[in-house]
């Protein structure tokens, strides 16, 4: 990583690593919905967005747990393509709930990765 990711990483507020990532940056945190910003691990520790939600009732025990899971009902992160990436998070931009600046770095990153 590098000596300005590695800034980045520690200066704003990370969400516990969830698959596939091993450090998240939050882009955007709503009532309900995250979008996250990260190594992925699955796809060569390329950066990428994921996008999760919060709470979600599940309907068999009444629990309320994040979403989506995987079969061990543990969190997980769902990842938007590369290609797509860079599209979702301009559209961002005007929300009340994100962290520009971070968000900012993360398009740059992004297209320097393309």
């Amino acid at each position: 990583m590098t000596g300005f990711l590695s800034n980045i990483f520690s200066l704003f507020s990370k969400k516990e690593a969830v698959f596939p990532f091993d450090e998240v940056i939050l882009l955007y945190e709503g009532s309900d919905f995250l979008v996250g910003f990260g190594k992925n691990t699955r796809n060569r520790n390329k950066y990428s967005v994921g996008l999760r939600w919060k709470n979600y009732k599940y309907t068999n025990s009444g629990d309320t747990i994040s979403f989506p899971f995987n079969s061990k009902k543990q969190d997980v992160w769902f990842m938007i393509p590369i290609h797509l990436s860079i599209k979702f998070l301009e559209t961002l931009r005007k929300t009340s709930s994100v962290n520009k600046d971070v968000l900012e770095d993360a398009i740059k990153i992004l297209k320097e990765q393309k």
